[in-house]
């Protein structure tokens, strides 16, 4: 880190995660180039989204969210829709932040459910990456004051490298002794680039406090569990709220684990499942079996 003029700080890192703050814009964690820390920094970072539809619903909506705390602007504002040949007239509601964004479009979608929404639920991570070019590891130089609050930030390298440098990430395995699907699993299975463990499933208060421990020291940055979706996770919070003990599978302690509905969609010909998610925060896992 180099610390610089006015108390501001610039640091290069990877960008290793980003989600919406509860309370103002979102968080980004960092993996320092230099020194090797995690950081979690916020940024403050509006929202856009569009309404189109009759001038007399629009008006009504004008009126309605004009004095809005969440909103900071509202503007008449030309589009173009890929399937419509002219511009489209639409409002422009710029809002504080992506959860403000979130709250305030689904109050208007059920009051209004027959106006056309546009850029109205893309994902956070999408909307980042199309103003500062930033990526999952995207190498970044990042510009910090002193209330830990971004200011700006730059990538200097591109999605499309073929050969980019890579962190440091700390990678944890963890996945049951057998398969869930057909028998109760007695253990659980760690290992990491510095260790590897044993669990027994035998006194929940013993395993979950080990488990804390080990996700607490090494902090990984990566997860890799078998069948983590569907049973390791699910067991483990079950587990966590019958005995009352905590346990670190986010690295940001103020979240709870985020389940991801399941959905089915239509791609090139193939209807396509994706069964039940878990997102964590602050770090990443990813369930090599499902089933």
């Amino acid at each position: 880190m180099c610390p610089s003029k006015n108390d501001v700080t610039r640091i290069k890192g990877w960008l290793l995660d980003l989600y919406p703050d509860p309370n103002q814009g979102i968080v980004l964690w960092i993996i320092t180039w230099e020194d090797d820390l995690r950081l979690a920094v916020r940024q403050f970072f509006p929202v856009t989204f569009y309404v189109a539809g009759d001038f007399a619903t629009l008006r009504k909506i004008w009126r309605e969210i004009q004095h809005d705390p969440r909103v900071i602007s509202l503007s008449r504002d030309q589009k173009q829709d890929v399937f419509i040949p002219t511009p489209v007239d639409v409002m422009a509601i710029r809002v504080q932040s992506p959860s403000d964004q979130a709250n305030l479009f689904h109050m208007l979608l059920e009051r209004y459910p027959n106006i056309t929404y546009y850029d109205a639920d893309l994902p956070i991570q999408v909307r980042h990456c199309a103003q500062f070019a930033t990526f999952p590891l995207a190498l970044c130089d990042f510009i910090i004051d002193e209330t830990n609050q971004l200011i700006d930030l730059q990538a200097l390298n591109s999605r499309w490298d073929i050969n980019p440098e890579m962190p440091p990430l700390r990678i944890m395995e963890i996945y049951p002794n057998t398969d869930p699907t057909k028998a109760d699993p007695d253990s659980l299975l760690l290992s990491s680039d510095r260790f590897k463990r044993s669990l027994r499933l035998d006194d929940p208060s013993i395993y979950i406090r080990q488990l804390d421990e080990l996700l607490r020291t090494y902090d990984p940055d990566i997860l890799v569990t078998e069948w983590g979706d569907s049973w390791l996770i699910p067991f483990l919070l079950d587990q966590c709220k019958n005995t009352g003990l905590p346990l670190a599978l986010n690295r940001d302690s103020t979240r709870e684990v985020r389940w991801q509905k399941e959905t089915t969609y239509f791609s090139y010909g193939h209807i396509i499942y994706r069964p039940e998610e878990a997102h964590l925060f602050g770090r990443c896992q990813t369930t090599l079996k499902i089933r």
